[in-house]
């Protein structure tokens, strides 16, 4: 069966030995794969030149096994020209994904939204709302969607979210934060017109994907400075 061509983005690329780079790519059809690609410097149209992450890219992968072979790769499009937050946040995404995302499963939806994200942050000012969206997407993407119903369906003030349990209605514990649950309304149905529920939408992601993530820190949140905005 001969190998599809099909879009995808470079989120990683280290050298591996002799001219070889190992890279790991968000594709379109097979989602995340890892991938040797074989650097020829003295190509007018090298890998190196065209491996370059936020450019959208055509590639064919070869190989039966887990770690497979960049056979073609094409510039499908010109790379996505981000710089100072925008830049960083970009590199946030793509530090979450090869963190957290399992290889070899196709995720069709997160692409297109990645995707998208780099559309938002070129031409968004929110920068805040298109990170939020997508770490929401991704949650669904590892099957731990945030389900808002029992913020919904109960009728409390302020409610915490505890892992493999969800929503839960605070009692006056300690052990996690709290959330107020117009702010959590407002989260599900998507409305970020006051300050307040992005503040409470970061601080909410900060928890869930730290749990995921564990004790090692986020190399993309080291480069704000200024002000955070990733959560």
């Amino acid at each position: 069966m001969l190998a599809q061509e099909q879009r995808a983005f470079l989120l990683h690329s280290r050298p591996f030995k002799d001219n070889q780079h190992l890279v790991e790519l968000l594709t379109e059809n097979d989602g995340k794969v890892a991938a040797l690609a074989y650097m020829n410097k003295s190509s007018k149209t090298s890998k190196s030149g065209l491996l370059q992450p936020f450019t959208p890219l055509n590639v064919v992968l070869k190989g039966h096994s887990s770690l497979k072979r960049l056979s073609r790769v094409e510039a499908a499009a010109k790379s996505y020209p981000l710089s100072g937050d925008k830049l960083y946040s970009a590199m946030y995404l793509n530090e979450l994904l090869v963190r957290l995302l399992a290889e070899h499963v196709p995720c069709e939806p997160l692409y297109l939204s990645y995707h998208q994200s780099l559309e938002g942050l070129m031409q968004g000012p929110s920068i805040e709302i298109i990170l939020r969206k997508f770490e929401l997407i991704l949650l669904e993407e590892l099957g731990i969607p945030l389900d808002f119903s029992p913020v919904m369906e109960i009728a409390c003030a302020s409610f915490y979210y505890q892992p493999e349990l969800g929503f839960v209605p605070s009692d006056n514990q300690q052990l996690f934060p709290c959330y107020n649950r117009e702010e959590l309304l407002a989260i599900a149905r998507q409305d970020f017109a006051c300050k307040g529920v992005l503040l409470c939408f970061k601080r909410l992601m900060r928890q869930v994907l730290s749990d995921l993530l564990g004790a090692k820190p986020l190399h993309s949140r080291k480069l704000f400075t200024k002000r955070e905005i990733i959560s």
